[in-house]
């Protein structure tokens, strides 16, 4: 029995909640109760260490008893998951975006566990636009923030001059980082490198579904998961982000040319 194990890593606001929606709508799937199951962030980076599931609050539910012992019972993930497989399901995985911001050691050490148990590992990395990406990032804590509830649109912008130069963003933001880390881990042919600004086009779903082994869903194409408030970004503070993040364009740029027409600064 064929067992495909999809790493979804990130990056968070670039269209993981869609590939997780596209691939539970798919045959042969399983990926438990929950799209993403923060294990191995919180394991080895302590700024994720609010993931990390207390035993007092193991028995509260399913999910969190499940995501208990994950993270404390050797072995248990990698179980887990052969435990969704089936004659007829030979697809499951973890999508879980701040996954994104483990270092290749910590990567192939999660690829051995998982190749030790039998999987096929397909690793999946979605960009977006940098500032794009921040921007979205940034309404969405002012979305799930009861204390912005009544934000101007000004003042989105003078938060977001705080937020896309802070650790949380750059360590999600840097592709040139973490593209090199997967590399570091992972065969080339064994990732899939996508891009938000053009992921819902038809070649490209033909893309990800071959490399994924699923049927196209060419009905979920325009299915917008997740979606931020609306608010105007000041174009002298995406100036000074997408400044920020140079290195990150032109690594892009060099190694995913689509990117210099998909991601073209605004006149």
């Amino acid at each position: 029995m064929k067992k495909n194990f999809i790493l979804g890593v990130g990056a968070q606001k670039a269209g993981t909640t869609w590939l997780y929606e596209y691939l539970k709508n798919s045959e042969n799937t399983n990926f438990g109760p929950v799209k993403e199951w923060h294990i191995w962030d919180c394991k080895y980076n302590q700024s994720f260490s609010n993931f990390r599931v207390k035993k007092e609050d193991s028995k509260t539910n399913v999910v969190n008893n499940i995501r208990y012992l994950m993270q404390n019972e050797e072995g248990f993930y990698e179980k887990y998951f052969l435990s969704l497989l089936s004659k007829n399901i030979h697809i499951t995985g973890d999508i879980t975006p701040s996954y994104c911001c483990l270092d290749h050691i910590e990567l192939i050490n999660i690829k051995n566990k998982l190749s030790n148990a039998g999987f096929n590992i397909k690793v999946v990395f979605l960009m977006r636009d940098p500032v794009a990406r921040c921007w979205s990032a940034l309404r969405m804590i002012i979305k799930i923030n009861k204390k912005y509830k009544n934000i101007t649109n000004q003042e989105a912008n003078d938060l977001f001059l705080n937020y896309y130069n802070s650790n949380g963003f750059i360590l999600r933001t840097k592709y040139e980082l973490i593209v090199k880390n997967l590399l570091k881990a992972f065969d080339e042919n064994k990732i899939f490198f996508g891009f938000y600004e053009n992921l819902f086009k038809y070649e490209n779903i033909s893309h990800i579904s071959n490399f994924l082994e699923i049927k196209e869903l060419y009905s979920l194409k325009n299915n917008v998961s997740n979606p931020s408030p609306t608010f105007t970004l000041n174009p002298d503070i995406s100036k000074k982000c997408r400044v920020f993040y140079n290195d990150t364009y032109n690594f892009c740029n060099k190694k995913f040319p689509v990117t210099k027409k998909l991601w073209k600064e605004d006149e």
